[in-house]
């Protein structure tokens, strides 16, 4: 059975009180639906590294690396959420959907998006990458 690494990414999100009270139920896999609210976040690996054991077989564990796009309508609020997930999920292990799931932030950065024609208000957007060490339990 392949693990459900999408599952266990948004279970870990929602754990976190002051984010799910932030954004409900709205957070994606890599981009917002056309009529999302703010505030959202949207969450995207890119890039897996499989571990090798020394005797040559294959390990358990995957590193995946996430990016994690927090979307506000104020500064202040893309702020709040995006410390609120990383004193969550920054060196913390949970057990969601099988799999389990050790994060690691490396790094937080404001992103300056080009505003669009006709947007009604500026988008605050911040991104933070975390490393997801992770393995399926029986």
């Amino acid at each position: 059975m392949t693990p459900d690494v999408d599952t266990a990414v948004l279970t870990c999100i929602r754990l976190c009180p002051e984010v799910l009270a932030a954004v409900a139920d709205r957070v994606r896999p890599v981009v917002l639906g056309q009529g999302d609210r703010r505030p959202a976040i949207t969450y995207e690996p890119v890039e897996d590294d499989h571990f090798d054991g020394v005797d040559g077989s294959t390990s358990e564990y995957t590193l995946t690396t996430y990016d994690f796009d927090i979307y506000a309508d104020t500064h202040t609020q893309a702020r709040f959420i995006s410390e609120a997930l990383r004193k969550h999920l920054h060196s913390s292990e949970f057990v969601a959907a099988g799999i389990d799931c050790t994060w690691f932030c490396d790094g937080t950065r404001v992103v300056r998006d080009k505003p669009t024609d006709g947007a009604p208000a500026p988008v605050y957007h911040i991104r933070q990458t975390y490393r997801l060490l992770w393995a399926a339990v029986d």
